[in-house]
């Protein structure tokens, strides 16, 4: 199976496809964020799922189209976006591992309580494939050992590997403006005598998240006033956090996020890739960190955001973490930072306005 043309637009719909049996209905569309290495690719997923009585498992039919930006130094659009193309021809998933997918969803919920029973068999699959291509290991093989309690703790970077989400730079305009105008100024008041602000993300994914905070800190504590800025952050996958404190992203993904004069102030411009510059990334430190297992001492916090993860967890483990969270926050300031649209599950956090994903401990 094959597709002859791509569109190049978010749709990117199938023109036309090899068999014509295949009717629009059974194609689902899927926008991905995908790792490949250290690199992030965007794009989107059309699966289709065949399956027919005289088969021992899952046939499998997919073509994956992922965007990536590059820089074109020798075009007048330095923007310009070049689509890849990725076709993958039909496969069978082995009956021996589709009927240990769903103990090894139950050990990808132990190990880092993402609740993974509703992601499609197919995607759960190619992680497989990937992880055990980069492990050189026999995929069924490694599928047993991940369903092994006793035996899959070497293995713990699969389960943090299957915790990729989009992140990008200031992600969510209206959580920055209730930063700054109501958080900020707040905690200001309350530590202008030490002059100290503290704040964890805790699940900083590529760290775009992390410096977009550190920007705006600077931007309200500036130099001169000499506050002590610190930001801890943390990730389930240490491979993810290593490219987090490198700062370095595509040139273009950095141009379309932030506006001109925040690029021109804190971004070092190479050819393709713009890197954050030194005195942002030295305010942020960097740590891998599994929100399902104990927690070392990490400090305590005047904000701690948890952002676009806790979606993921089913609500009893959302209410465990929320009561590990409380005696780390600084009692007169206590914020915390969610997503847009997740819900708070702990009723000692109240909104600090209708509709903000921004809540204070009372």
């Amino acid at each position: 199976m094959k597709a002859d043309k791509f569109s190049n637009d978010r749709k990117l719909l199938i023109e036309k496809l090899d068999q014509d049996s295949l009717g629009d209905d059974s194609w689902r569309q899927q926008e991905v964020w995908i790792r490949i290495g250290t690199q992030y690719l965007h794009g989107w997923t059309f699966t289709s799922h065949l399956n027919s009585d005289n088969t021992s498992g899952t046939l499998v039919e997919e073509v994956n189209t992922f965007k990536v930006a590059l820089d074109q130094p020798d075009s007048k659009n330095s923007n310009q976006t070049n689509i890849f193309q990725i076709s993958v021809s039909a496969s069978k998933i082995p009956k021996e591992i589709e009927v240990l997918i769903p103990e090894l969803c139950n050990q990808i919920e132990k190990k880092v309580g993402i609740v993974y029973n509703e992601v499609p068999i197919t995607l759960l699959y190619s992680a497989l494939i990937r992880y055990s291509s980069n492990a050189g290991m026999d995929v069924i093989e490694l599928t047993h050992i991940l369903c092994d309690d006793k035996k899959n703790y070497s293995h713990k970077e699969f389960f943090s590997s299957i915790s990729m989400k989009d992140t990008r730079f200031f992600r969510d305009q209206a959580f920055y403006s209730d930063l700054r105008e109501t958080v900020l100024p707040d905690i200001y008041l309350k530590n202008i005598n030490q002059k100290k602000i503290a704040i964890w993300v805790a699940a900083c994914a590529s760290g775009e998240e992390v410096y977009s905070l550190a920007i705006e800190l600077i931007k309200f504590f500036p130099p001169s006033e000499k506050w002590i800025i610190h930001i801890f952050a943390t990730d389930l996958s240490t491979e993810v956090v290593r490219f987090a404190e490198k700062g370095t992203y595509l040139k273009s993904d950095v141009i379309s996020q932030v506006d001109s004069e925040t690029f021109n102030q804190f971004f070092s411009v190479g050819e393709t890739h713009a890197s954050i510059k030194s005195d942002i990334s030295k305010l942020c430190a960097f740590s891998s960190l599994n929100l399902c297992e104990d927690w070392p001492q990490i400090g305590s916090f005047d904000i701690i955001l948890i952002r676009n993860v806790l979606y993921y967890f089913r609500e009893l483990r959302q209410r465990e973490i929320m009561h590990k969270i409380k005696p780390m926050l600084h009692e007169n300031t206590a914020y915390v930072c969610l997503g847009l649209g997740e819900k708070m599950v702990d009723a000692d956090f109240v909104s600090i306005k209708p509709n903000s994903c921004i809540f204070h401990l009372i």
